[in-house]
């Protein structure tokens, strides 16, 4: 499908090395006192999140070699994902809400009822966009799996299995940064590199 292709070919893995660069952190985060007691309050307080952004970087890999960086803004049950080249180009834009989800990429506008099969029939890229608040947020579900000290090790859910390496605190939440997703053959590594609000 030729725009799958210019949408890799745009974030060729050659590029890799400049997207996995460092980057400035618009909320400085701190250290977690990591215990049971503190993972449960950390749990109820994620599960009022309104509102938050967060952008980092994210590697497909498979029969589908992909990256790109990423900006996350939620709002409710609503959010925009944006993909951007090394550069600063943008690859795609996913804007999506209860029923609806609208794809920009290319110079075209794509439209479904469902963001995730939306993004799949566009590029061929099966990304966990049903599950994009549980995932980013890092939110314990009936198929999650917890360390002896409460804090979150996996989760399974629509056929993705999310495996959590790191988190770090940002205003007070904690957030994974570092995750490992993968699906069959689709591996997908996300790195958050800065939170800009969370409320």
């Amino acid at each position: 499908m030729h725009t799958s292709k210019r949408l890799l070919s745009a974030a060729v893995l050659g590029l890799t090395a400049l997207i996995f660069g460092g980057c400035q952190t618009a909320q400085e985060p701190t250290a977690i006192v990591s215990s049971p007691a503190y993972w449960q309050q950390m749990q109820q307080k994620l599960q009022q999140v309104t509102r938050y952004q967060l952008s980092g970087r994210l590697g497909v890999s498979g029969s589908t070699r992909f990256s790109a960086n990423f900006t996350l803004t939620a709002n409710q049950d609503n959010y925009e994902l944006e993909l951007t080249s090394p550069f600063g180009a943008t690859l795609a834009n996913l804007t999506v809400k209860p029923g609806e989800a609208i794809l920009v990429a290319d110079g075209k506008t794509y439209q479904a009822a469902d963001a995730q099969s939306l993004f799949y029939e566009t590029f061929n890229l099966d990304l966990p966009l049903s599950s994009l608040r549980t995932l980013s947020l890092g939110l314990i579900g009936p198929a999650s799996i917890l360390l002896p000290d409460g804090q979150l090790l996996s989760s399974a859910q629509d056929g993705f299995v999310v495996n959590y390496q790191h988190f770090k605190e940002f205003d007070g939440y904690a957030l994974p940064t570092d995750l490992n997703v993968n699906k069959g053959q689709l591996y997908i590594k996300l790195k958050v590199n800065e939170v800009a609000y969370i409320e």
